[in-house]
């Protein structure tokens, strides 16, 4: 009950978590992909993320306008702990000139297998701002077939139910303004969740859109595995914060 208190407690502010068994590290991945073609693969390895270790935490943070093919991270920051726990707060504008598709898979190997049965839970919230000079709105759209938001296990889709925002979804925002998507889950507030399958080597979440050119999209997101007590559980939580671009637009 501790444990449900205190992830009600972080899902209320604009981070990204990651629980898990404990363990001596923490790995985690970012696949990124423009238009179905992989651009990038990161860890809190990667050298521009300049991290640093205390005790049993690790703290990444990154120089901003990372350019990545057409997408921009602004900003980049990521907490980790071997309780363990791992915040994260991004900022992504598409700078490739015209409208793309752009695919963000964050995925956490478990150190052993997870099961028999599960059960699952997940959220996304965020939104879109126009960062256009002329002004004629931003759109956020999940590509045809696809989803906003999708929870995978061993790097399948997990279904049935768990994904959200699917196509045709859309979200445009007004002339140099912003435009909210409404939170959405499954799983959620009815614990245990929705049945899910065993986990043989990791969790994650997708996050697959088309963005207009110029303009910032952000998200917050999350993705729970739990085994029936006395087992703990898993979570992987992805903020992709508008922050930075935001206040750009806002100052500008």
């Amino acid at each position: 009950m501790a444990r449900r208190s205190l992830l009600r407690l972080l899902l209320s502010v604009s981070t990204a978590l990651l629980l898990a068994s404990p363990a001596a590290a923490v790995p985690f991945d970012l696949f990124v992909f423009q238009d179905g073609v992989q651009i990038g693969t990161y860890s809190q390895a990667t050298n521009w993320l300049t991290c640093s270790e205390s005790g049993n935490t690790t703290t990444c943070g990154s120089d901003v306008n990372r350019v990545v093919g057409g997408l921009t991270l602004d900003s980049w920051s990521l907490f980790f702990d071997n309780d363990p726990i791992v915040l994260g707060n991004v900022a992504v504008i598409n700078s490739a000139g015209v409208t793309a598709q752009f695919t963000l898979i964050f995925s956490l190997p478990v150190s052993s297998p997870l099961g028999p049965t599960t059960v699952t839970s997940g959220s996304v919230t965020g939104g879109v701002t126009d960062g256009t000079v002329n002004g004629i709105g931003a759109t956020l759209s999940a590509p045809t077939g696809s989803s906003l938001y999708s929870a995978l296990i061993d790097g399948n889709l997990v279904t049935p139910f768990q994904t959200l925002y699917d196509a045709p979804y859309s979200l445009t925002s007004p002339s140099l303004g912003s435009a909210s998507l409404p939170a959405a889950d499954f799983g959620i507030p009815n614990p245990p969740g929705l049945p899910g399958p065993t986990v043989n080597s990791s969790i994650g979440i997708r996050l697959d859109f088309t963005l207009t050119p110029g303009d910032s999209a952000s998200f917050t997101s999350n993705f729970v595995v739990e085994v029936p007590e006395p087992t703990t559980g898993v979570l992987i939580g992805l903020g992709l914060l508008g922050v930075a671009a935001v206040s750009r637009r806002r100052t500008a």
